[in-house]
């Protein structure tokens, strides 16, 4: 008992929005022996997506740690989303691609949804769909 008080008043949980690196759509097939082993294997998706990176964001809110999930986390745990940005700039369509525990889905989809980016426009300077932006979240405890 007292060990999970000490660890609920000494670990800081923190979570961390990075964005899908150049690498991410080249990520590896899914490999069930390197998920069990904890790491996170993000699946390469069918269609080249856009990163975090090539939609500049205009607000971002950090992401809750979720304190239901303290017990059973580890010390790293990771969220792949992706989503749609909408002529306006507004989040829709959020969906988790990857997870290395299902605890922290929602904290990461409410966040996400929350966030608004700069539009995308075409060659005529109207605003458009940018579809398929993805990004990971990284939750930790320090």
């Amino acid at each position: 008992m007292y060990g999970r008080l000490l660890r609920f008043l000494f670990a800081l949980p923190v979570a961390l929005v990075v964005p899908a690196g150049p690498g991410f759509a080249d990520a590896p097939p899914q490999d069930e022996s390197r998920r069990l082993a904890g790491e996170a294997v993000l699946p390469a998706p069918a269609a080249q997506p856009y990163n975090d990176r090539d939609a500049p964001p205009r607000v971002r809110i950090p992401p809750q740690y979720p304190r239901k999930c303290l017990a059973r986390a580890k010390s790293k745990e990771v969220v792949a989303v992706e989503f749609d940005v909408a002529p306006e700039g507004r989040v829709v369509n959020a969906s988790v691609v990857d997870s290395t525990n299902a605890c922290f889905n929602k904290a990461a989809l409410a966040s996400v949804s929350g966030w608004e980016y700069r539009p995308a426009t075409d060659e005529n300077g109207d605003p458009r769909w940018r579809r398929g932006v993805q990004t990971v979240i990284t939750f930790e405890l320090m």
